[in-house]
């Protein structure tokens, strides 16, 4: 039978190879954010002149989306989850340097939309009653939420530019945020959590090897660990999903009817 002292050490090595694997995993992410930085490196500021879709959409990012029902003690709601992203160039024009270039309409490429757009899209609550009824069955209420970016917008884009058009191949980018910035960001976040992960596991570990060993301070170090063990994936998982590109990134979120309001309309939240 193991001691104290080795049990305690095989504890150590399954909350260190814990912490090891997603300092990986965080790393792997990192050079997936390395190599979208080296292909935005030849990002250029453009302005949408017309759009070929509706209401002058120029290009769409478009979230499938299932819903399902709440039961809440204060009313009733619907939660959503993602299923699959989209996105599309519609066609229209573009203004970038001073030239205004045709764009035809093409298939995978990637649209960033704004997050806060995306949410705004999101947040329609014009059919909670009969969304919710469909959320209660074995289906769920499905929706698909379309953020377009329209006539006016500034863009950034990577694509191949000619002479009187702009070409949009597979693996090009038009975005509404500034997409140096944001994988900028991203990895800087990346870079925070690998080094206050493993600064905090090196932390508990000195104080569950104080000695003596199993003693009131190598106690608490113990339990500071298997809280590490505890927290550490959940927390990389959401890190993991912090840093997926805007294309894919997740959606998700909330309608919440709690009660009636003025007028028998419902009070809706999104989260």
């Amino acid at each position: 039978m193991l001691s104290r002292e080795m049990m305690g050490l095989f504890g150590l090595a399954i909350v260190w190879t814990t912490g090891l694997l997603m300092a990986g995993a965080a790393l792997y992410n990192l050079a997936d954010l390395r190599r979208l930085r080296r292909k935005l490196a030849a990002a250029i500021e453009a302005t949408i002149v017309t759009g070929s879709g509706e209401n002058g959409a120029f290009a769409v990012q478009r979230v499938d989306q299932v819903g399902r029902a709440l039961d809440m003690s204060d009313g009733r709601g619907i939660a959503f989850f993602d299923r699959a992203f989209s996105s599309e160039v519609l066609g229209g024009t573009l203004e970038v340097g001073g030239r205004t270039l045709e764009v035809v309409p093409t298939l995978d490429v990637s649209v960033w939309p704004s997050p806060h757009a995306k949410a705004k899209r999101a947040a329609d609550d014009g059919a909670f009653d009969a969304a919710f009824a469909q959320a209660k069955t074995a289906r769920g209420y499905s929706r698909v939420v379309e953020t377009p970016l329209t006539t006016g917008d500034k863009v950034w884009i990577v694509a191949e530019l000619g002479t009187r058009e702009v070409v949009f191949v597979r693996g090009s980018v038009v975005s509404a945020i500034d997409p140096r910035a944001w994988v900028n960001r991203k990895m800087q976040l990346v870079w925070f959590f690998i080094a206050l992960e493993l600064l905090v596991l090196l932390a508990c570990t000195m104080v569950a090897l104080v000695r003596p060993w199993f003693g009131p301070v190598s106690a608490v170090g113990g339990v500071l660990c298997l809280a590490y063990f505890l927290a550490i994936q959940p927390i990389g998982n959401t890190i993991r999903d912090a840093v997926r590109a805007p294309c894919i990134a997740f959606l998700r979120g909330e309608w919440k009817r709690r009660g009636e309001v003025a007028g028998g309309r419902a009070g809706v939240v999104v989260r």
